[in-house]
């Protein structure tokens, strides 16, 4: 394991157990409560949610090649998705600063979720509604995000595309829940080099 990836595993377990500490320490079990989670532990609500992501490849445009005399000729471009992924180093300097500073400035101090700001967005959502409420995403909470969209694109049918992109973003406590801790996840997984060249891949 390299001291940049033991940082971001270190980052995701203090992450994890202060969010989990502020969870129950402001008050917002009955914050999960209007999410209908069914639990009296917000401590045991957080814990037992899903942590597995990755990643993952994204689809990208294809060319075709073939010969003439000798020489390579393109034929065409063919892609599901018109997108060609490119390495942290292969992206502008400028576009890296101008995402951290527009969507998460603190995204080289926390592991994956800022705790203050995730739990104002949970009581935020939760007393407004589905429909309000504030963001308090981290960079890496929204590439989570992104990523369950793009799973959600290459579903079969059109019934599953519109069901699993409709729970990708509803904006409800208990998704919010499971976006912070998969996201906690990703930061024990990569490094912030990896999930920032991951972000700017996959958002628009």
């Amino acid at each position: 394991m390299t001291m940049r990836r033991a940082g971001g595993a270190a980052l995701g377990f203090v992450g994890g157990s202060v969010l989990a500490g502020l969870l129950v320490s402001v008050g917002v079990t009955p914050v999960i409560a209007v999410a209908g989670v069914g639990t009296t532990s917000a401590i045991g609500v957080f814990e037992s949610l899903p942590e597995d992501i990755e990643i993952g490849q994204l689809p990208q445009r294809n060319q075709i090649w073939a010969y003439r005399g000798g020489e390579p000729v393109h034929l065409a471009n063919v892609w599901d998705q018109d997108r060609q992924e490119l390495t942290l180093d292969q992206i502008s300097d400028h576009l890296e600063h101008a995402a951290v500073d527009g969507e998460d400035k603190r995204f080289h101090e926390t592991g994956g979720v800022d705790a203050t700001s995730v739990v104002r967005s949970l009581v935020s959502v939760a007393t407004s509604g589905t429909e309000g409420g504030s963001g308090g995403s981290t960079l890496t909470m929204q590439l989570v995000r992104n990523i369950k969209i793009q799973q959600a694109s290459e579903l079969p049918t059109a019934e599953e595309r519109e069901a699993a992109y409709e729970d990708a973003t509803r904006r409800t406590p208990q998704r919010k829940l499971a976006e912070m801790k998969l996201a906690i996840s990703l930061a024990k997984q990569y490094t912030k080099q990896q999930i920032l060249a991951a972000y700017l891949n996959i958002a628009y």
